[in-house]
């Protein structure tokens, strides 16, 4: 697709089964195209989306009613496509909580997987996207688990959670800023 933006390529886990995921989003405006396993469709949005409420899109034409839900923080999610319920499990968010992970495809930046998180109280980025809502100031207290912030990745609204309990003593982002994989996001002490 010449005039593109290229994503870089994400895996899920879906229904059990590992995918390759690739966006390109045509410059200057366009249909995005989603590339699945090699395999190319057009998507068209039909109407805004939201966690939780159907919306309508066009798949290579085809028409489909969506609904995305989440199931479990920012690790999984399930997708309703015609009524039929898929269970999704995005392999980037899980790189970052269980470090042991070894992607087998090369990064474009040598970015170490930060193993301590939990030891060093700083939550990172598990992918590229935008933040869309803090939910904490400095010096709020949190525990493991409670939602920190929500970044939008793919055009989906991702969770993020604190990994250790402690308080808040550093913001590192703002509402509105792009952040990349692994940037750290909060410092919690």
């Amino acid at each position: 697709m010449h005039g593109a933006l290229d994503l870089k390529e994400q895996f899920f886990i879906v229904n059990g089964r590992r995918h390759g995921v690739r966006l390109l989003k045509p410059e200057g405006g366009g249909h995005l195209v989603v590339v699945v396993d090699g395999k190319k469709a057009q998507i068209e949005f039909k109407e805004e989306f939201r966690y939780g409420s159907p919306f309508s899109l066009n798949i290579s034409g085809k028409p489909h009613r969506v609904e995305l839900n989440k199931i479990n923080r920012n690790v999984h999610f399930s997708i309703k496509i015609d009524g039929k319920t898929h269970k999704v499990q995005c392999e980037t968010t899980k790189t970052i909580l269980e470090p042991t992970f070894k992607p087998s495809l090369p990064t474009l930046e040598k970015k170490p997987i930060r193993k301590a998180v939990s030891e060093r109280g700083t939550v990172t980025a598990p992918m590229p996207g935008k933040v869309v809502l803090l939910r904490v100031k400095v010096g709020d207290p949190v525990r493991v688990g409670e939602p920190l912030c929500v970044l939008e990745a793919m055009k989906m609204e991702n969770e993020i959670t604190a990994p250790v309990t402690g308080t808040i003593k550093e913001i590192l982002i703002s509402e509105g800023a792009n952040v990349n994989n692994g940037d750290a996001l909060i410092v919690i002490e």
